[in-house]
């Protein structure tokens, strides 16, 4: 299966401005997408959003899937799906 992932806002600087075309093996869940962020761009994320050691993210980075959010990593995702990944704002 292949998904189209992008990062937005602050992600764009470490991931670029495109979407990029992932290939996944059917049946796949978001959590499944993690050892290829690492691979790909694992090395450009900073510390305080990335952990490449356990491969995911820290702090608020939330998951949207065809323009619906999800924190659930066991979500299955579909081919063609659109998957962005966003670093929510924090503070107050």
């Amino acid at each position: 299966m292949k998904i189209n992932l992008e990062g937005t806002g602050a992600l764009k600087e470490y991931m670029g401005e495109a979407a990029h075309e992932i290939e996944l093996h059917d049946n796949a869940v978001i959590a499944d997408l993690y050892p290829e962020i690492n691979t790909r761009w694992g090395a450009k994320l900073p510390p305080h959003i990335w952990n490449p050691e356990k491969e995911q993210f820290r702090g608020a980075v939330v998951v949207v899937i065809n323009k619906t959010p999800t924190r659930d990593v066991n979500l299955r995702l579909n081919n063609g799906d659109h998957v962005q990944l966003v670093k929510a704002l924090t503070g107050g």
